[in-house]
This record gives structure tokens, sequence and C-alpha cells, in this order.
């Protein structure tokens, strides 16, 4: 199987895709990784919601078995392999966040939209404070 032609690849269907992605990021071609994920969340919006699902861990619980929520972790991980603009940008097209109760794929756009501006703003006030010093 070979991964920089993922558009015919079901990826719903790999088990433990974050990880074999992180392994191609790391070991594989300089950059292939991203660049394929990249094209592939620019042909098909929705791949985002099952990226992002992708890199969140399994939750077992009283109830059952669920997916857990989109954290930090998460993110910094998915931004190793693609840029979070990327992300955002692909989120936008489909919907803005704006309800409560929402689905799954609307919840991860939520939680990535919100560490990811986070993390704009906690680089911007470090920027500003090593400016005045």
């Amino acid at each position: 199987m070979e991964l920089s032609n993922i558009d015919n690849i079901e990826t719903d269907k790999i088990e433990n895709l974050s990880f074999l992605l992180f392994i191609w990021s790391e070991y594989g071609n300089s950059n292939e990784a991203s660049t394929t994920i990249t094209r592939k969340i620019e042909n098909d919006q929705y791949f985002v919601f099952s990226l992002l699902d992708t890199f969140t861990p399994t939750a077992f619980g009283e109830f059952g078995v669920k997916k857990s929520g989109f954290r930090r972790n998460n993110y910094d991980a998915i931004k190793n392999l693609v840029d979070p603009l990327v992300i955002v940008d692909a989120i936008e097209k489909v919907f803005y966040p704006e309800y409560l109760e929402v689905p799954r794929d609307e919840e991860l756009a939520r939680q990535f939209l919100w560490i990811h501006n986070n993390l704009l703003n906690e680089e911007a006030n470090e920027h500003e404070q090593e400016k005045e010093l």
C-alpha cells in the first residue's frame, strides 16, 4: 500500500492511522506525509474530521466505549504532521462552530480551533513579553 496515493485508500479502515502517519512523517521522505495529508484535506474537507478523530484516544467507561475529547497533546501531534492553518481552513469551509449541542465532527472542530487560537494567543503574549525585555 502506498500512502502517497491516499485519495484511493479508505483511511477510516486503517487501524492506528495516527501512529502510521507519525512513522511516515518521522522516517519517510522529507515532507511527503505532510504534503499528502494537506492534499487530501484540500480535496476533501470532510477528511479533516476523520484525521482529528484518529488522533483522539478511545475512552473506556461505565457506559461503554467512546472517543475522548480533543486535547492539546492531540493538537501538538497533528501540528507535527500538517500545518494547523490547513485544518482551520477546512473546518471553516464545512462549518463554523456556533452551537452547544453538536455532532462529533463539530465537537472536534471546536476543540481543535480553541486549542489553535489559544496557542496563537500564548505565542503572541510571549513575543510581546520578549520585546519588553
